[in-house]
């Protein structure tokens, strides 16, 4: 590894680390500290680095090109409306609070696409220097909203990796392949368009949070997809197609995963999975597998049964036990509940109507470790 990319590697996780303890310890940025703290890394890239301006000649057309997809991607966003009904918007549309708003994220956007341009530029697109550069850039978005998200709690921290970070990732690993292919200004293009029309229009679809974070996580995936299309290079040893065409097929596969996982966790659908991280219910379900939750027989107690597995919740925390019994006097119902863990008693709890989530269907192994972890990092509590 050359001294130089030593040096900005350093340079990137040192950043990367701020922007950690902000979210997760203190957070010391605001709109405009978060700028001053972006101003003095682009600073310190010019001085480490240089700057280069973009000299690419089609970039007219791939700019026209982002700016119409992009709000293409909009009208269709829009048009979900028609069905799902429209909101009015959180943001005034006085002029002076709605330049307020909108000045400090233009410029977080021009300041954070220049970074992300001259690191890719003057250090030759390392995959390493990639890779820092997607996460540097992922916890920049996430400092600008986490003060919407207490963190230092498992269930704000898992909503905010659901609804910020995962679809701000897929934005950058976009936004990197533009810089290093496009240049700035198409990056410039599609961040402006993304994040300035929720100030300025006064009305917004009915989304909550996780459909909109599934729609932002897969608008850069098509993005990506439809420009290369039109404006990559063409490949001329098939060896190369073939690559390329495993890459596509890989990444819409992941993306596919990937929304399902959000929409799953969204609690917006009657099935949601969750994490489990205790061993009260094992043999039958261990730490680490993820539960798939009908929610639909919270609505419906007459289709309970001994032997369904209920998740339901206690005292705000959340419990997944077999039914034993169940009492009903006229439209009150009282289960009692048993973990399948031989060491495990009665429980000393009467589940009622309101505490009922929902019931089990399904489980996938091991697959909710890596949440268990982070809930033991957050000392929350499992299920």
């Amino acid at each position: 590894m050359k001294e130089s990319e030593k040096k900005l590697l350093i340079f990137e996780i040192v950043g990367s680390l701020i922007l950690i303890l902000n979210i997760f310890v203190k957070n010391i940025f605001n709109d405009y500290t978060i700028i001053l703290f972006l101003i003095g890394m682009l600073a310190l890239s010019y001085y480490m680095l240089g700057f280069e301006v973009n000299k690419k000649v089609n970039r007219k057309e791939i700019i026209k090109a982002v700016a119409v997809y992009t709000t293409a991607f909009l009208i269709m966003l829009y048009g979900l409306g028609i069905f799902i009904g429209f909101v009015k918007s959180p943001y005034s549309t006085n002029f002076w609070v709605l330049l307020r708003n909108i000045v400090p994220v233009s410029i977080q956007i021009f300041t954070t696409e220049l970074l992300r341009y001259n690191i890719l530029k003057k250090s030759g697109s390392t995959k390493k220097i990639r890779t820092m550069v997607i996460v540097l850039t992922t916890l920049l978005d996430a400092s600008l909203a986490v003060h919407l998200y207490d963190v230092k709690t498992f269930m704000g921290a898992e909503e905010m990796i659901m609804s910020v970070i995962i679809p701000m990732a897929s934005k950058n690993i976009m936004l990197t392949k533009f810089s290093t292919e496009y240049g700035y200004e198409p990056c410039w293009t599609y961040a402006l368009i993304i994040s300035l029309y929720q100030y300025i229009l006064p009305i917004q679809p009915n989304l909550n949070i996780y459909l909109q974070s599934v729609l932002l996580f897969l608008i850069p995936v098509l993005m990506e997809t439809i420009i290369n299309n039109r404006f990559g290079k063409k490949e001329k040893v098939d060896i190369r197609d073939q690559n390329s065409l495993k890459s596509k097929v890989i990444t819409v596969i992941t993306s596919i995963i990937m929304a399902i996982i959000i929409i799953l966790n969204s609690n917006a659908f009657r099935f949601a999975t969750t994490a489990v991280g205790s061993g009260s219910m094992e043999p039958t379900i261990r730490v680490g597998d993820a539960i798939l939750i009908d929610k639909s027989y919270s609505e419906h107690l007459d289709k309970l049964k001994v032997g369904d597995i209920l998740v339901f919740r206690i005292d705000d925390s959340v419990y997944t036990h077999r039914i034993i019994d169940i009492d009903v006097h006229g439209i009150k119902y009282q289960i009692t509940t048993k973990g399948d863990n031989p060491n495990n008693s009665v429980d000393d709890w009467v589940v009622t109507n309101e505490d009922v989530v929902g019931v089990v269907k399904g489980r996938i192994p091991l697959i909710g470790y890596p949440t268990v972890w982070l809930n033991q990092l957050m000392r929350g509590r499992g299920i």
